[in-house]
């Protein structure tokens, strides 16, 4: 498993899920001219090219008007969806309405947007508005049987990739539920209903890629369950009421609905005060936001930043808010080695005055409201979440007991280090960590190697009655928390800081 989450951290979400819906088009084309899939092969290519053309144009000439920063990817990734649940183009007027409904779903997430948040899935509120003006409808035809395998391989990888495996279960179950109850009322057999809607129906791709949208994805882990066990009763129960009926767009869109009440409202932009060199690879990025923000010490955003010419990573990131809520400004602390990506380069070429956009907030790595005491371990950036925890405890004095390992290859790298000093004040004790450093300085005087069992015996008396919040490389943080295992802590008492990609 960690040859595979390697891969996938090199990755962004938003990329994996191009380059998949990518495969699954061009299978699907290649069984329409193998004639394993009973649609026009022909058909599907002009529908794909209309559905690209439209999509991308669509957000261009919105994300101008309104000055928003287009993400290129979103309008391929719409426009694919909808290539693998709309019928192909058979006649002139399917190649109208094949573009209209592109245009519909583009156009949505700038026309249907509260304060700069959109707050549907646009390839689904697209094929609702279509079928419900009359003039078409979606088939589903990623449903296929033949493309069952391929589906499942790219659910799984984009669940682990968002570790949104909670959100696809309690969909997958509540389903399944609904299914029952109907076939039971509908005298249908139960194990053939079953067996076609998850072979033969687009219940995989449907839960996997479109319900784990981040941007519709309520904040947090609970509200994501009930939100998945919500959608799944509308997908599996049959329901007509006057000219709507039951269809995966129309669960989806009520979900949404859900989702956005729960949610941070507001997209927020950011506009640069200064940029702070901690380290040679480490900044600290200082924002004031057009607006108060409110968020948990350790949640994470969305970050979107407009730069020309992105490379195959984007101009979308996912990174912890390294500030308190008690701040007034917006603190981003960011890893940027010798050879960046187009987004971190613009990051580092940014001029105090200039924008950013933060949008989706969300994150479950925060601390108990209790008294719990707590080990917190982080390496490298991961310290990001632990400044925001303690800036707010000392802050509003709330006392914590708190033992933090903060570890580094380079003692120059330990960044935040008069935050984390200040935590003494109020119970929280840092040791900092000379982790894998190749050279020991011969001033160094703090402990070295990684991190242990002895070590953490040695400094936490009462290791086993504590929470564990680990935070880094995803490589650092499935290690420790073996070792964790090991030393008998549960599986219940380890939180891990995580987030879709760099």
């Amino acid at each position: 498993m960690k040859y595979l989450d390697k891969s996938l951290n090199a990755i962004t979400m938003y990329r994996l899920l191009l380059y998949g819906l990518t495969i699954l088009a061009l299978l699907g084309i290649g069984f329409a001219f193998a004639g394993v899939l009973s649609m026009s092969p022909v058909g599907l290519i002009i529908s794909l090219v209309l559905l690209v053309v439209s999509c991308w144009g669509t957000n261009e000439l919105f994300s101008r008007l309104f000055k928003i920063p287009a993400n290129i990817e979103s309008s391929y990734i719409t426009a694919f969806i909808l290539f693998l649940i709309m019928p192909p183009v058979v006649t002139v007027f399917d190649g109208v309405v094949v573009v209209l409904v592109g245009i519909i779903a583009m156009a949505s997430k700038y026309v249907l947007n509260f304060y700069g948040k959109h707050v549907f899935n646009p390839a689904a509120l697209g094929v609702f508005l279509i079928a419900l003006g009359g003039i078409g409808s979606a088939s589903w035809w990623i449903g296929s049987k033949v493309l069952f395998i391929p589906v499942v391989i790219l659910g799984l990888l984009i669940a682990r990739k968002v570790r949104r495996f909670d959100v696809f279960l309690s969909f997958v179950i509540a389903t399944v539920i609904a299914l029952m109850v109907d076939s039971y009322f509908s005298k249908l057999p139960m194990v053939d209903v079953l067996k076609t809607a998850i072979l033969s129906g687009p219940l995989v791709f449907f839960g996997a890629i479109m319900l784990t949208e981040p941007f519709t994805l309520p904040p947090t882990r609970i509200l994501r369950f009930v939100y998945g066990a919500f959608v799944g009763m509308l997908y599996g129960t049959t329901v007509h009421l006057g000219i709507l009926h039951s269809s995966p767009e129309l669960a989806l869109l009520i979900g949404n609905i859900y989702s956005y009440m729960v949610s941070s409202k507001r997209r927020v932009i950011l506009k640069l005060k200064e940029m702070r060199q901690m380290s040679p690879s480490l900044y600290d990025f200082v924002f004031v936001p057009n607006q108060t923000i409110s968020f948990r010490a350790g949640q994470y955003w969305d970050w979107t930043l407009g730069h020309s010419k992105p490379d195959t990573r984007g101009n979308r990131r996912y990174f912890t808010i390294a500030s308190s809520p008690t701040e007034s400004k917006i603190h981003l602390g960011v890893k940027i080695p010798e050879n960046p990506s187009t987004f971190k380069q613009a990051l580092r070429a940014m001029k105090p005055g200039d924008e950013l956009l933060g949008g989706q907030l969300t994150g479950d790595f925060t601390l108990p409201d209790s008294e719990k005491k707590i080990v917190g371990v982080a390496g490298g950036i991961g310290i990001t979440p632990f400044r925001s925890m303690i800036k707010d405890r000392v802050d509003r004095h709330v006392t914590t007991d708190m033992v933090l390992f903060y570890a580094s290859p380079d003692p120059k790298d330990f960044a935040y280090k008069e935050i984390l000093d200040e935590g003494r004040s109020v119970g929280i004790k840092t040791i900092y960590l000379l982790s894998g450093a190749k050279v020991v300085p011969p001033e160094w005087r703090g402990p070295t190697g990684y991190l242990t069992k002895e070590l953490i015996e040695a400094e936490v008396l009462d290791y086993k009655n504590r929470l564990y919040y680990l935070s880094g490389p995803n490589v650092m943080v499935e290690s420790y928390k073996k070792l964790l295992r090991e030393m008998g802590i549960p599986h219940s008492a380890i939180h891990t800081d995580y987030f879709p990609g760099y």
